[in-house]
């Protein structure tokens, strides 16, 4: 009987862990998930950015007076956004494949902590029906010797 209730406690103990495990990897989830927006955030700055800077080059062109230095200058600064906005892209994509793994994480350590839970249930039920086996034994036990001869 003991082993039972030792497993069922054990059981209990895994449980818990699994459940702080879930915990934590949900946090971590949310991070990620933070990180994410931020980068999304991030990237929609850098193609404003960019936007502005083909529009400062495109003015610079049609205006009345062509100066191909500031031309030259609006050109280099649309080369470095869009160096910029295509950074951010590949951080938001990383993010992304981040958050997708860290989901995939927080899924499965709930799913472990289920598990825990599920058979910290069954352990404390086959701890319980052995301890009612063992008091109905005990009773036949008594009734058996009040009812044998002497």
């Amino acid at each position: 009987m003991s082993t039972d209730r030792a497993r069922a406690a054990g059981w209990k103990a895994v449980a818990e862990v699994r459940a702080l495990q879930s915990r934590a990897a949900e946090m971590a989830a949310i991070r990620a998930g933070n990180a994410r927006g931020e980068a999304a955030r991030t990237h929609e700055r850098s193609e404003a950015a960019l936007d502005e800077a083909h529009d400062g080059w495109a003015g610079a062109v049609e205006g009345f007076v062509f100066d191909p230095g500031l031309a030259g200058h609006w050109l280099a600064l649309v080369g470095r956004r869009r160096a910029a906005e295509q950074d951010a892209g590949e951080a938001l994509n990383e993010a992304g494949r981040a958050l997708a793994a860290k989901s995939a994480a927080r899924h499965a350590a709930e799913a472990r902590a289920e598990v825990a839970v599920a058979r910290h249930g069954e352990a404390e039920a086959r701890a319980a029906r052995r301890r009612d086996e063992a008091r109905l034994a005990t009773v036949e036990d008594r009734a058996a010797r009040r009812g044998a001869p002497r």
